[in-house]
């Protein structure tokens, strides 16, 4: 019998096909999210922020929150930023692990902060944009208005927190291929803000609260800029 296939022994090309994956390169491990501790702050290198370890602006809406903070050069997380910093907990030693557990455990007591993105619709086309803030070279604050990104996940789902915080999109955002897990995620609405949030029920990640909501539990994460 002519084992042969397009001129190519069948046997050999099984042989030669089964061992290609072997020998492909494989795609590097992504880095961990360099950090320090710097007395009350997580210092980030990489984006030369320094990020309080506590809430603050306890009671705060969003709006008082940012106005505050800017008052000291200081600005809250954004998605991307706020990602980054969950990232490297994760990855820290044992008192930024802790740190991290506090954020997002699901556990008694209610602990949630506020993010900087406020998103909106708007052109002929109706398209979602995020606005945010983010530190220029020399330290002072800048806002950004963008379209959102393509890649954005534009729906409720449960996602997974290690595969969103992983691979998010431009602006920090869960991707559209995400992972489903535990975590709730509210896709943005046309006038509404973001915060992350987690109790005894679930966590969350919302991009549908009201700017104007205070609770006494709501606070924000203090950001400041390291030249």
């Amino acid at each position: 019998m002519n084992r042969n296939i397009f001129g190519i022994d069948g046997k050999k090309a099984l042989e030669k096909l089964m061992k290609e994956p072997e020998n492909q390169e494989k795609p590097a491990a992504k880095e961990p999210v360099k950090a320090a501790i710097k007395d009350d702050y997580i210092y980030l290198p990489d984006v030369k922020l320094y990020v309080a370890k506590q809430r603050s602006l306890l009671g705060y809406n969003w709006q008082q929150a940012r106005e505050e903070l800017a008052k000291n050069n200081e600005k809250m997380l954004s998605p991307l930023e706020f990602a980054t910093f969950l990232q490297a907990l994760s990855s820290g030693n044992r008192e930024m692990q802790s740190l991290y557990e506090d954020i997002t455990a699901v556990r008694n007591s209610w602990r949630t902060e506020w993010l900087d993105a406020k998103f909106s619709k708007s052109g002929i086309l109706n398209k979602h944009s995020i606005t945010y803030h983010k530190f220029s070279q020399a330290g002072s604050i800048e806002e950004v208005t963008e379209q959102l990104d393509s890649n954005t996940l534009m729906k409720d789902k449960q996602i997974s927190l290690d595969d969103w915080l992983a691979n998010p999109t431009k602006q920090g955002l869960p991707r559209k291929d995400v992972k489903k897990g535990s975590l709730y995620y509210w896709f943005p609405r046309n006038n509404y803000v973001a915060r992350f949030g987690a109790d005894a029920g679930r966590a969350d990640l919302y991009c549908i609260r009201d700017p104007w909501d205070s609770y006494s539990a709501l606070g924000v994460r203090r950001a400041k800029f390291k030249a």
